[in-house]
């Protein structure tokens, strides 16, 4: 098996393929345009790379595709590379491909200038890719239902590109998405309000003196996600969420879900948390000092 990066054909090719796993709500020529308005953001541009697993006999085993995001270990800039689409097709599927292909492509990122790890989000449990040598980690997701009122009280509105980076919180090791990777989510935003004829939310985000939210709409699957959070206090958490809770109202999204981050935002008797269904999140560390267990701070805005 060798693998390598597609080109643009292949990219294509495979989306017609792909559109069975990941395009409900999306007819086949939608899906295709969803996926190439992604491709075709700056952040993806330079982020992302499409990678195939090729046999012998130069048939496509299984694909994935990679994004360079920004992440910080010991206080260092670095890089962590997180793996999407992880995809066989199903009559290739049980001999292994994607975990060959997917050993092979950590030992293509792991002599990368300050390469930090390999990340993922499984949405298939754990076990295929701790074959591959990935540890999954706790993954908590905090719900909250949508409510009506005006999502300006009490914060200060961020409207549309009003988004900017933030510095990483004092964690060991974080992978911490800049402003462009955090537009890129609301790229899919874009799309789907486009392809769906579905109203996006009023806001991108809100601040107080004490704290921070990002959330953007996930128009598919009928909620608002918080992207990034940081408060200082419990009454900074309360009044992000409730912006977002209203946020979510005025879109027609019934509830709001944070992935949990204990040390960003103070732990507040607001919705529920439970373990994740879907997205579990998964690490194999590159950088020698870095162990499994020390990645905890997990912003939604570093999945992909």
């Amino acid at each position: 098996m060798e693998v390598r990066a597609a080109t643009e054909e292949e990219r294509r090719a495979r989306d017609a393929l792909t559109h069975s796993a990941w395009g409900g709500g999306l007819d086949v020529d939608q899906y295709a345009a969803r996926e190439a308005r992604l491709r075709g953001h700056a952040w993806a541009r330079g982020a992302m790379e499409t990678w195939l697993a090729v046999g012998d006999d130069g048939a496509i085993l299984s694909s994935c595709e990679s994004f360079a995001s920004r992440s910080y270990l010991d206080g260092e800039q670095g890089v962590t590379y997180a793996i999407a689409s992880v995809f066989t097709a199903p009559a290739l599927r049980g001999r292994g491909h994607a975990v060959a292909m997917l050993r092979e492509l950590v030992d293509r990122l792991r002599p990368r200038p300050r390469a930090h790890a390999v990340t993922l989000y499984s949405d298939v449990g754990a076990r295929i890719y701790e074959r591959a040598g990935f540890l999954a980690v706790t993954s908590l997701d905090r719900s909250l239902p949508a409510e009506p009122g005006d999502p300006t009280e009490g914060v200060t509105p961020l409207g549309e590109g009003e988004v900017r980076d933030a510095p990483p919180p004092a964690a060991r090791f974080v992978v911490w998405p800049d402003a462009p990777q955090l537009d890129w989510h609301r790229e899919r935003e874009r799309a789907y309000a486009a392809l769906l004829g579905r109203p996006r939310p009023p806001l991108a985000g809100a601040r107080t003196e004490g704290g921070e939210i990002v959330f953007v709409g996930d128009l598919k699957g009928a909620r608002l996600l918080v992207l990034r959070l940081r408060a200082d206090t419990e009454q900074d958490a309360r009044r992000l969420l409730r912006s977002a809770a209203r946020a979510a109202h005025a879109a027609g999204l019934p509830r709001v879900v944070a992935w949990e981050d204990p040390l960003v935002a103070p732990r507040v008797p607001v919705g529920a948390v439970a373990p994740r269904e879907g997205g579990l999140a998964m690490i194999h560390p590159l950088a020698p000092r870095l162990s499994a267990s020390e990645w905890h701070v997990i912003p939604r805005g570093a999945w992909v």
